[in-house]
């Protein structure tokens, strides 16, 4: 399957790329949500892991300007903030389970973020595991 990585913190896009692709994905990552965005008109991945904290791109996160170029696109949200914070700014911002947008806080482990993929991938279900 393959993957988005968006984070600017190269030992993150490292860390990640490593447990994703030991996984069996193949990943592709960007440092920037200019660069996603660019890589998203020209790619169809499965899923896509962006780091919250991201500068905006034109005049929007980055979370809300790859949901506006892909809606249907599975998205788990990475963040380094408060569990709790980052859930209620996502509600507010209408990014939800039901909508297929999913919380990681950081430091998570290889388990966690592979049942928050699956259950960002299974069909008709979105509910975490």
């Amino acid at each position: 399957m393959e993957v988005l990585v968006v984070d600017d913190e190269p030992a993150v896009r490292t860390v990640l790329t490593l447990v994703l692709s030991k996984a069996g994905h193949q990943v592709t990552v960007c440092d920037s949500g200019a660069a996603a965005l660019d890589w998203l008109s020209r790619s169809d991945p499965a899923l896509v892991l962006i780091d919250l904290s991201l500068p905006k791109v034109q005049d929007k996160s980055v979370l809300a300007a790859v949901r506006a170029a892909r809606p249907a696109l599975p998205i788990i949200v990475i963040s380094g903030m408060l569990p709790e914070f980052d859930a209620t700014m996502l509600k507010r911002e209408g990014m939800t389970v039901e909508n297929g947008v999913y919380c990681l806080a950081k430091p998570f482990t290889a388990k966690q973020l592979q049942t928050l993929m699956d259950a960002a991938l299974a069909p008709g279900d979105r509910t975490p595991g």
